[in-house]
């Protein structure tokens, strides 16, 4: 199927011209901004009809961005297009993507019989986005850029082209992902008991921040990052304590395998990571290189296990390894 993305730009012009001279140029039509608002018009329904065709279908894929700055004519000439490709024979879907405020948009087309169908037609579905909610949600991201490729018509995934080196010695974005997420899920479960500890990762990413000129350097590096996004009444409504607050709000995923600041409040707390989270083949060990591997168990079993291991391909090295630690959970290196 053919796709076709659109960003709508802020304060739109409602000219039928620039609106079509918009299309053209996300189609990549070599002349959009020449010629009337009805030649741009007709050469977009040549050019979509010309896309899906090499596409070897019969569906349009439309997204718009930013959609809630799209205005009633905007929607009237998307429906033009649709009706115009409906006669072709090919099916046009739409996907608004944009703010809360394309839903009172919506309530507003929904009180006129006039603009009514344009719900009908654009606005059927709602599919809420809540950004990362579990370990898996941002795997499934990071891994997109292992695996997809950039520049277009190239070979390289877009780790590859940023990271060179470090893709070519097996490092990939999700797995970074995988220990990161579930130490900071058990961080924050001790954290919400801890408002001692909370106060102090409180204080030290706040300092650095309130006091800039003083501390930036010296300390923002090691402190905890610590990010809230909504208001001190949104906070307190999700949160009734400090310590579940900041808890909240704690992030240890990193896109480097460096130890992490939240490893000082895993020891200041004494946290067993092994009743959150096992090591197993699956959960990380297939994901790591074998020299990570021997590290793991060196640390976690003893130094005979190192000599076992070296031996072994990377597969059997792994599958050694999760017997060796089943019984001793994880250790700060994972």
């Amino acid at each position: 199927m053919a796709v076709l993305t659109i960003g709508m730009p802020r304060n739109p012009s409602r000219s039928e011209a620039l609106f079509f001279g918009m299309l053209l140029e996300a189609a990549r039509h070599g002349r959009p901004d020449s010629g009337t608002a009805l030649q741009r018009r007709l050469r977009l329904y040549h050019k979509l009809a010309e896309l899906v065709e090499r596409a070897a279908g019969n569906k349009l894929i439309v997204f718009v961005d930013e959609a809630q700055r799209l205005e009633l004519e905007h929607y009237e000439r998307l429906r033009d297009v649709q009706d115009k490709l409906e006669r072709r024979g090919v099916r046009m879907f739409t996907f608004l993507v944009g703010q809360p405020g394309i839903l009172n948009r919506k309530s507003s087309f929904r009180q006129s019989v006039d603009t009514s169908q344009i719900v009908s037609r654009f606005m059927v579905d709602e599919l809420r986005f809540d950004g990362f909610r579990a370990a898996d949600d941002l795997k499934m991201s990071l891994a997109a850029y292992d695996t997809s490729t950039f520049p277009d018509g190239s070979d390289w995934p877009y780790t590859r082209y940023f990271l060179q080196r470090a893709f070519d010695i097996g490092f990939r974005l999700e797995k970074c992902c995988r220990l990161a997420a579930h130490r900071t899920a058990a961080v924050q479960a001790e954290l919400s008991h801890s408002p001692v500890v909370a106060l102090a990762a409180l204080m030290s990413r706040l300092i650095p921040t309130v006091f800039d000129e003083r501390y930036r350097f010296a300390y923002a590096e090691s402190a905890v990052k610590i990010d809230v996004h909504t208001s001190r009444d949104a906070l307190v409504r999700e949160a009734d304590d400090m310590e579940s607050s900041v808890a909240a709000t704690l992030d240890s995923v990193s896109s480097t395998d460096r130890v992490h600041p939240i490893n000082a409040l895993a020891d200041v707390m004494q946290i067993d990571m092994a009743t959150y989270w096992k090591p197993t083949q699956q959960s990380y060990l297939n994901h790591v290189s074998k020299a990570r591997i021997i590290d793991v168990v060196t640390e976690a079993v003893s130094l005979e296990s190192e000599a076992e291991l070296q031996g072994m391909k990377k597969g059997d090295a792994a599958a050694g390894a999760e017997l060796r630690i089943a019984e001793t959970g994880c250790c700060r290196k994972c």
